[in-house]
C-alpha cells in the first residue's frame, strides 16, 4: 500500500513537471487572456461535454466515472499560450479513464491532453475526432 502511494505521488510530481514543460510555450510577460479560480461559485465561461459538473470549494468538479467528460474554456483561436491547472483525480471508472489538462484544443473532440490514468500511468494524448 505504501509503495503504491509513493508510485502515485511520483507520477503526480512527474505529471506536474512534464505538463509545465509541454505546455509552457507563452511569454512570461504576456497578458492573461482567461483565468478562473471559481471563487465566485460559478463556472461562467466554461462549456462541458458529458459528466455531472459543479463548482464546490473553489474547484470545478466532475462526479461521474462511467463515461468521458470534458470542460473547456477559452478560444480555439489563441496561439502561443500557457495552460496551468491543478487536477486531483478522486476515482476512475476503470484503468483507461483519465483526469488531466488539455491544451491546443480545436474543439471538444480534437485536442492534446496530459493525463493521469486509472491504471497509474501519466500520458500525453492526442485526441482527434473523439478518438
Amino acid at each position: 500500500m505504501r509503495t503504491a502511494r509513493r508510485a502515485w505521488a511520483a507520477a503526480a510530481v512527474l505529471a506536474a513537471t512534464v505538463a509545465v514543460s509541454a505546455f509552457a510555450v507563452g511569454r512570461a510577460d504576456a497578458a492573461t487572456l482567461f483565468s478562473d479560480d471559481f471563487a465566485d461559485g460559478n463556472a461562467s465561461g466554461w462549456s462541458t461535454s458529458g459528466g455531472s459538473w459543479s463548482v464546490s470549494a473553489q474547484a470545478y468538479r466532475q462526479t461521474g466515472t462511467g463515461a468521458d467528460a470534458k470542460a473547456q474554456a477559452g478560444s480555439t483561436s489563441w496561439t502561443d499560450y500557457t495552460v496551468q491547472a491543478r487536477v486531483q483525480p478522486v476515482a476512475f471508472g476503470n484503468s483507461t479513464r483519465a483526469a488531466g489538462i488539455a491544451a491546443r484544443a480545436q474543439s471538444m473532440t480534437s485536442f492534446y491532453a496530459f493525463v493521469l490514468t486509472g491504471g497509474g500511468t501519466a500520458q500525453l494524448r492526442r485526441i482527434s475526432g473523439g478518438e
